[in-house]
């Protein structure tokens, strides 16, 4: 998998992804969805990434307040 990456840091797509609008995603709960069985599914890859503990540990602390959306 590769991580899309900004004008920022690797993976603040994700993280951007992951923080956005609530609403959005309660009203296409298919997208979210898919958003959720890719994370789920790249889990390791996700962790494996070479880039800081800091950055990695944000975007599961934002996936785990992104799975309670639905």
């Amino acid at each position: 998998m590769t991580v899309a990456e900004g004008d920022n840091y690797e993976g603040d797509l994700l993280k951007i992804v992951l923080t956005s609008d609530l609403n959005y995603w309660k009203e296409n709960k298919d997208n979210w969805l898919t958003v959720c069985n890719l994370i789920d599914e790249n889990t390791n890859l996700l962790k494996q990434t070479d880039t800081t503990h800091e950055i990695i540990k944000g975007w599961f602390d934002s996936y785990k307040e992104f799975k309670n959306v639905c």
